[in-house]
């Protein structure tokens, strides 16, 4: 896998990268065994993007020229600086999150870099599976695309689609096999070795010029900056403050974070909002935290009495805007 990465990225031995988020965590595992095999430079930085000046001075005084910075990360960069050319930044990593053609063009035009690779990955098996690397001439063509492909897998992974009952053939869940692929989580009933695939629960296609596109998830997992939101995990921690009254987590759009989990609650308006929500400060970790709360006289519900999300979501979504 990281022969894999080398190769496709063009890192050499004189590249040097900053890694800040934690190194325990899958992509960071990742980049410090990758950077190790190349036996290149590469500077922990424990504060991270916490210390917005600090952080980039230290991209420019160490002439770091490999960056992994997601697009919640750049938007809060963003906030205190307007732009920050760097001459010895050469690509920026951007994945885990979807990319937007202008927000591609607005990371070339914040640090002058020449490259940017998103990159496609599951913490399952690789957090890199698949890039797409690009330069700022080569964005325009897809400046009029909702969002940017992945790219291609590496060498050693095999990337199919399992085509659901759709017009598009090409559109479904993305099954990945291969042997560059980790075998899956010690003592885990889901063995990659034994089934030779392993099911994302990703939704994705590929175009005419056979580059991956993620589109969404199966389930409704969604992200939050870089951290996944499991609705159902926020609504049992909530549930003995609202025993009495049906209610479920979505997402709601977010300018820094993309998303952002909100509280719809069936029924009549609680008295305190806030004092709810100083409750739950209780029980969840800040990214987890229902930033507003949303009230409905009758939920949307399928023909077997269960509340439909999908629709609740889209009205809420019509709703706000």
């Amino acid at each position: 896998n990281i022969k894999g990465i080398i190769d496709q990225l063009n890192l050499n031995t004189k590249d040097k990268t900053i890694i800040y988020s934690p190194p325990n965590y899958a992509m960071g595992i990742s980049q410090v065994i990758t950077f190790l095999y190349l036996q290149c430079s590469f500077l922990f930085d424990v504060n991270g993007i916490k210390f917005a000046d600090n952080f980039l001075n230290k991209i420019k005084k160490n002439k770091i020229s490999i960056l992994n910075l997601n697009i919640a990360s750049f938007k809060y960069l963003k906030i205190f600086k307007k732009t920050f050319k760097i001459k010895s930044l050469r690509t920026i990593m951007c994945g885990g999150m979807k990319m937007t053609p202008q927000e591609a063009q607005s990371i070339f035009n914040f640090f002058g870099n020449k490259y940017i690779a998103n990159f496609y990955g599951c913490t399952e098996n690789s957090p890199r599976i698949s890039h797409f690397k690009f330069s700022k001439h080569q964005l325009n063509k897809y400046k009029n695309f909702d969002f940017l492909p992945v790219g291609k897998a590496i060498k050693g992974t095999k990337i199919i689609i399992k085509s659901h009952k759709q017009k598009n053939k090409n559109y479904g869940e993305i099954i990945l096999s291969g042997n560059s692929l980790m075998r899956g989580y010690i003592n885990s009933k889901k063995n990659i070795k034994k089934t030779k695939i392993y099911k994302t629960k990703d939704i994705g296609f590929f175009s005419a010029d056979k580059k991956l596109f993620v589109s969404g998830r199966l389930d409704n997992i969604f992200k939050s900056g870089n951290e996944k939101i499991s609705p159902e995990e926020i609504e049992d921690k909530i549930n003995p403050f609202l025993r009495n009254r049906s209610y479920i987590i979505v997402k709601k759009s977010h300018p820094i974070l993309n998303w952002k989990p909100i509280l719809v609650v069936e029924g009549k308006k609680i008295k305190s909002d806030q004092k709810l929500i100083d409750n739950f400060e209780k029980k969840l970790s800040n990214f987890k935290l229902p930033s507003e709360i949303y009230y409905l006289k009758i939920f949307f519900r399928n023909n077997y009495g269960k509340i439909d999300r999908k629709k609740i979501f889209n009205y809420i979504t019509s709703y706000a805007s």
